[in-house]
């Protein structure tokens, strides 16, 4: 651990660990990402941590969850849509990459891209309710589908209903010309 203003306190990779047990999984990767983005922890440390504490509540969902973290995610809410999507084995997505036109020049960063497939999922927080952020998104969202995009927007509200989310994203991309796997062959 470390010492802050005279308080003893653990590092990122141990309270990761220790909250495991408390988290869901989507919650945990959401966390995980956090302590990456913000704290710079590592994949090589978060393992460590778990491995030397060999007993303890949540240690498996831990481990399990270090495979799925992704310190390029900006927000909790999109470390958890992304693995609501990972879990309908759809392709593996970019994310957070900056959207270019066929000349190369800047067309917007997005969340959650489906860069073969031109398909970008976008999570739309609070933040975007905001009137003079709501136009800023509508301009932006408007070139991206100029440019062939198929923009799939999600908000809070959407959350709660995961089968509706991935119906969506799983539209957009079947449009595009992705094949999901046989139900027989997934694992």
């Amino acid at each position: 651990g470390a010492e802050i203003d005279g308080f003893r306190v653990t590092s990122p990779a141990r309270t990761y660990a220790d909250v495991a047990y408390q988290l869901q999984v989507p919650e945990l990767v959401a966390f995980g990402d956090a302590m990456m983005r913000r704290y710079g922890t590592s994949e090589r440390e978060l393992l460590a941590t778990i491995l030397r504490r060999k007993r303890y509540p949540g240690r498996l969902k831990a481990r399990q969850c270090v495979d799925l973290l992704d310190p390029r995610a900006e927000s909790p809410k999109e470390s958890e849509l992304r693995i609501m999507l990972q879990s309908a084995s759809f392709p593996t997505p970019s994310i957070n990459p900056d959207i270019l036109d066929h000349r190369g020049q800047f067309l917007a960063r997005g969340d959650i891209a489906y860069e073969d497939y031109r398909v970008l999922v976008e999570y739309d927080g609070a933040y975007h309710a905001e009137m003079h952020q709501r136009a800023h998104d509508a301009a932006r969202r408007a070139v991206l589908r100029e440019h062939g995009w198929i923009v799939v927007e999600i908000v809070g509200e959407d959350m709660k209903h995961p089968g509706r989310v991935i119906s969506r994203v799983r539209q957009a991309l079947t449009e595009r010309g992705w094949h999901p796997r046989s139900p027989m062959r997934r694992r």
